[in-house]
């Protein structure tokens, strides 16, 4: 397909998990910075397209769907200059209850989905003067939050993932970055997915978890911060590792964990949840 000239100097960004919420708002944001974006969807004719952007069909959690959509762009524009890996979603329950499916399911999309898309796209990226992988990770990626386990554990590994492909890039014009937001008010609270069953021991600790997340959520932040976050670190020639984008209280928390005794750091973490002492 021909490239059309108004959009040749324009620099491509891929948006993974853009049809909706928080990757709708940052792919938005990107396009009014002048990007052309390319956002995916397992089924991009669901929904109206973000302002700006055009929706692709890709599931992240399959190997083909992910390389034919990079192979899409690239056959329409001839580059790629910025990753944003933002598909996955939330699950709450005990980790005693939760089925090993279940953990694979998360990891399968929240992790494995951020690999497919790297993967398929660093060919790409590395012919680009000064590309980027962006990564949506989550305060959740360190701190491992009570009945989030799963989710927690997905969003520690994209920490080691992150850290570790920067520096595999580092002779490369490729530059890789994560984001960590704390609570927003998204679409993301609607779409959590849950443990089957919860068993009688974990039924009133996780009822009180539950209610305090979902009060955390619902006055939490406008997602435009994030979205923000996005444009800034795209621009920047030498962005950092990781960024925090939460309220003060969350981003003090945050930069004080290194430096907090650890039986305080749970203590203070069970008391939020409404976990009682053993």
């Amino acid at each position: 397909m021909a490239i059309a000239e108004d959009a040749q100097d324009k620099p491509v960004a891929l948006v993974t998990g853009a049809s909706s919420g928080l990757g709708k708002v940052m792919a938005e944001a990107l396009a009014a910075e002048g990007y052309q974006v390319f956002g995916t969807s397992r089924d991009p004719g669901r929904a109206a397209p973000p302002s700006g952007v055009r929706l692709i069909a890709m599931d992240v959690d399959d190997d083909a769907s992910v390389e034919n959509a990079v192979g899409a762009v690239i056959a329409e524009t001839g580059r790629l200059d910025l990753l944003l890996c933002s598909a996955g979603f939330g699950f709450m329950g005990p980790i005693e209850d939760s089925a090993s499916a279940e953990m694979i399911a998360q990891f399968q999309t929240n992790v494995f989905g951020v690999h497919r898309a790297c993967r398929a796209a660093l060919s790409h990226l590395r012919r680009r003067p000064a590309a980027k992988i962006l990564v949506v990770g989550s305060l959740a990626g360190i701190v491992g939050l009570p009945y989030q386990g799963m989710y927690s554990a997905s969003k520690f590994a994209l920490e080691g993932y992150c850290e570790a492909l920067r520096m595999e890039l580092r002779d490369s014009p490729v530059r890789v970055a994560l984001v960590q937001p704390g609570d927003f008010s998204t679409g993301f609270t609607g779409s959590r997915r849950f443990v089957a069953d919860v068993s009688a021991p974990h039924a009133a600790a996780f009822a009180r978890a539950l209610a305090i997340v979902q009060e955390d959520e619902a006055n939490g932040g406008d997602i435009a911060l994030i979205a923000d976050a996005i444009v800034r670190l795209a621009a920047d020639p030498a962005p950092p590792l990781r960024t925090v984008v939460a309220s003060a209280e969350q981003a003090e928390l945050a930069e004080a964990r290194p430096a907090t005794d650890p039986a305080e750091w749970e203590a203070l973490i069970a008391e939020h949840y409404g976990l009682e002492p053993g």
